[in-house]
């Protein structure tokens, strides 16, 4: 079985190589290795399809939803599967069942406003990629 990179792991080791070469930590040289981080679709962590319907009209502002049964909070992408508009939230659990609850910001950008509309949602989650010079 593979053992999983931890992202803040990765980085840290990059920074203190950096250090050690007495180069400032602000990326690879032209002839050295690197990693950047890349959003991936991790439906196996949380994926589903249900209702998603607007915050109260003066509800906390920023990107995020809330879904029920979620057992740990997630960075997510949320698409309408009415008109295709995606947006990435924070995701955390609540909410009732069946039913996503959006910030207004999120619900905006999907297009949604008072009627509930049919959402895909799929946690995301940053993977390392290795940067070959």
């Amino acid at each position: 079985m593979a053992r999983r990179l931890h992202p803040w792991k990765v980085g840290a080791a990059l920074i203190l190589a950096a250090c050690a070469a007495g180069r400032p930590p602000d990326g690879p040289g032209p002839d050295t290795f690197g990693v950047t981080f890349d959003d991936a679709d991790a439906p196996a962590a949380f994926s589903r399809e249900m209702l998603g319907r607007r915050d109260r009209p003066k509800g906390a502002q920023g990107l995020w939803a809330t879904v029920p049964g979620l057992r740990r909070p997630e960075r997510a992408e949320i698409e309408n599967l009415a008109n295709g508009a995606r947006v990435t939230v924070a995701l955390y659990s609540g909410g009732t069942a069946g039913e996503a609850r959006l910030s207004n910001a999120a619900a905006e950008l999907l297009g949604i406003d008072a009627t509930p509309e049919r959402v895909r949602i799929t946690a995301v989650r940053r993977e390392p990629r290795l940067v070959a010079p």
